[in-house]
């Protein structure tokens, strides 16, 4: 039996969700997009991974659903067990962080490019609806809310939390 047996890679899902352009710049075929009906995702969150990238950003996982346009998930889903990646933004990383559980089944809607106040500027608006009625993703372990600090008592254990204490399975939740 070889050593290098049983290892998974630790790559994160290679299918990320974006309803804001389609294409890549890299490629030279990028096209931003106008926000339509068909710009949301539904799903199950499976937690933020902060600090990644050249900019510092956060990146969501999201067990999904339903895909409003499929052509707004870009790379390689797998699917049997179809997880994305959305990268955050200041108005997206507050609503999830804010408002959603680990677990919880919710929608992500892309609402397009909005003025400021000012007028002056535009901002990617968003809007996330978590869904009561569905039953959250159980992984084991107690659940945190996204913004709460690791050192805050946990709710009740019934749908899974960004690390599982107690937990011996490593696998990332995205």
């Amino acid at each position: 039996m070889s050593g290098k047996s049983g290892f998974e890679s630790v790559k994160q899902a290679g299918a990320t969700w974006d309803p804001r352009a389609t294409g890549s710049q890299k490629e030279g075929d990028y096209k931003a997009l106008e926000a339509s009906d068909d710009s949301f995702i539904i799903g199950w969150f499976l937690g933020t991974k902060s600090n990644v990238g050249k900019h510092d950003s956060n990146i969501h996982g999201l067990k999904i659903m339903e895909v409003g346009n499929d052509a707004h998930v870009k790379g390689e889903l797998n699917n049997d067990d179809p997880k994305v990646n959305i990268w955050g933004s200041g108005v997206l990383d507050s609503l999830l962080a804010e408002n959603v559980q680990i677990g919880q089944c919710i929608m992500i809607t892309w609402k397009g490019l909005t003025k400021t106040k000012s007028g002056t500027s535009t901002y990617h608006n968003w809007d996330v609806g978590v869904n009561p009625s569905i039953e959250p993703l159980g992984m084991g372990g107690a659940i945190k809310n996204a913004s709460a600090p690791s050192n805050q008592s946990a709710p009740a254990a019934s749908a899974p939390e960004a690390i599982m204490e107690g937990d011996d399975d490593d696998d990332l939740p995205f």
